[in-house]
C-alpha cells in the first residue's frame, strides 16, 4: 500500500512536476496551498499548455481551494492556479491562510533578509511547521517540495535547505523529487516509500529541464513561472522599510495597501497613496480607516487619494495639491480639492454607489466633503521628493 506524503503546492511548474514524479515513484499525495498577503504572479491560464480549465481531477480535488479564494482581499488567480494543478494531478488540496504571526515573523526574522524585505528562510520554517500539522492530520509520513537546488540564492541552497529541516522538526522527512539525486537519501528513500531511481538530479535557475518533464507528463495547469513574493522586489520592499521606519507595522490592512496606488511621505508621520487608475481608485476607496483622509479633486476626471496618519493642515494641503497634479484640472490655475475624514462605523467611499463611473470620478469625498481646498496642482518639484 503507497505510503502518503504531503506535498507543498504553489500553482507553479516545480511543486506541480514534484507531485507527479513522486506520485510515479510511488507515493500517495496529498498537497498544501499557502494563502499568503505577499504572492505576486502570472496570469491564471499562463502555462506551457495554457489551459484555462481543470480536468482529470479527483473526487474534491481543488474545492477548498476555490471556495477559499473566492473572498475578497485573498489572492485568487494565485488559488485557483493551485486548484488547477491539484485537480490535474488528481490530488485532494488542503488551504491554509497565513495567521497574524506571520507579520510578527516578518518583523523580527531570526535568520534576517534577503535584498529585499524578505526573510525567506524564516517564513519557509513557518510553512514547514505548519505543514506538519497537517501532516499529523491526514497521516502523512513525509513532506514533498518543488525546491531545486541553486534555484533561489537564500534559502534552496544546501544549507539552507538542511537548516529548515532541522527547525522545522522535518529534518530527514523532506523529499526534493526535482532534486534528489543531488541530495543525502531521505528516509522516504531509504524505507522504500519512494523509488529513488525515479527522482532527478535538477540544478539551477533554468527550467529548461522542467518544461520538458511537463511535456513528457502531459502537465498543462501550471503557472508560467514569472512571479514570487512581492517582498523581494526593490519597489515594493522600499515601502515596506519606509513604513516600519516610520513606526508603522505590518498587518493584512498594510499589505493591502502596499500593493495600490502611488505612495508619497507628507512628513515623519503622515503618508498617502494616489490611484492610478480607476480600478485602484476602486481599492483604494475600500482601504480607509478612521481618522484617515480622502481626496479628490472636483469638476475633473483624477484619483482618489488617501492620508494616512498624522494629516495636519499642511499635510492636507500638500495631498490636495498632488492629488491635483495627477487629474485632469489645468496647471496653470487653482483646483477645488474636496477631502473627507473616515469616521467610526461610515462606509469605506469605494463601496457601492460611492465610488464614481469611469466618466465622472466624484467620490464621497467630493459629494459631502468635510471642506474644499483651492490649490495649484503640485509640480514634478515637489512630487518627486514625496515618493516612496
Amino acid at each position: 500500500m503507497p505510503v502518503k506524503g504531503l506535498a507543498l503546492i504553489s500553482g507553479g511548474l516545480d511543486s506541480a512536476l514534484a507531485v507527479k514524479v513522486a506520485q510515479e515513484a510511488g507515493a500517495d499525495i496529498e498537497a498544501l496551498h499557502f494563502l499568503g498577503p505577499f504572492h505576486t504572479g502570472a496570469p491564471a491560464g499562463a502555462g506551457a499548455g495554457g489551459g484555462a480549465g481543470a480536468g482529470g481531477g479527483g473526487a474534491g480535488a481543488g474545492t477548498a481551494a476555490q471556495e477559499a479564494v473566492a473572498q475578497p482581499g485573498r489572492p485568487a488567480a494565485k488559488g485557483r492556479d493551485a486548484a488547477l494543478v491539484a485537480a490535474e494531478l488528481g490530488v485532494p488540496l488542503h488551504v491554509h491562510e497565513f495567521g497574524d504571526e506571520y507579520f510578527d515573523l516578518l518583523h523580527a526574522p531570526a535568520h534576517g533578509y534577503g535584498r529585499g524585505f524578505n526573510p525567506c528562510i524564516d517564513c519557509r520554517i513557518y510553512q514547514f511547521r505548519i505543514a506538519r500539522g497537517y501532516m499529523t492530520k491526514i497521516g502523512a509520513a513525509f513532506l514533498v517540495t518543488g525546491e531545486v537546488l541553486g534555484q533561489r540564492p537564500m534559502s534552496q541552497h544546501r544549507q539552507a535547505l538542511d537548516l529548515i529541516e532541522r527547525e522545522s522538526g522535518l529534518q530527514g522527512y523532506v523529499l526534493r523529487p526535482l532534486s534528489a539525486q543531488l541530495l543525502a537519501p531521505t528516509v522516504p528513500e531509504q524505507r522504500g516509500w519512494v523509488d529513488r531511481a525515479l527522482l532527478f538530479g535538477i540544478r539551477g535557475r533554468s527550467r529548461r529541464e522542467q518544461y520538458a518533464l511537463a511535456a513528457r507528463y502531459g502537465l498543462t495547469h501550471f503557472q508560467a513561472p514569472a512571479g514570487g513574493c512581492r517582498l523581494t522586489m526593490p519597489d515594493f520592499a522600499r515601502r515596506v522599510r519606509d513604513l516600519v521606519a516610520h513606526g508603522g507595522r505590518l498587518d493584512r490592512l498594510e499589505a493591502e495597501r502596499l500593493k495600490v496606488g502611488r505612495h508619497l511621505r507628507l512628513g515623519e508621520r503622515a503618508r498617502a497613496i494616489v490611484g492610478r487608475n480607476q480600478d485602484e481608485n476602486r481599492r483604494i476607496g475600500e482601504l480607509g480607516r478612521p481618522g484617515d483622509v480622502y481626496v479628490a479633486v472636483r469638476g475633473h476626471m483624477g484619483p482618489l487619494a488617501l492620508g494616512i496618519g498624522d494629516i495636519d493642515e499642511g499635510a492636507l494641503r500638500l495631498l490636495a495639491g498632488v492629488t491635483a497634479r495627477y487629474s485632469d484640472a489645468p496647471r496653470d490655475r487653482e483646483a477645488e480639492v474636496a477631502y473627507r475624514r473616515v469616521r467610526p462605523g461610515a462606509s469605506p467611499p469605494g463601496e457601492g454607489d460611492a465610488a464614481a463611473g469611469a466618466e465622472d470620478v466624484e467620490y464621497a469625498a467630493t459629494r459631502s466633503p468635510d471642506g474644499v481646498l483651492a490649490v495649484l496642482p503640485a509640480g514634478d518639484e515637489t512630487i518627486t521628493p514625496l515618493r516612496i
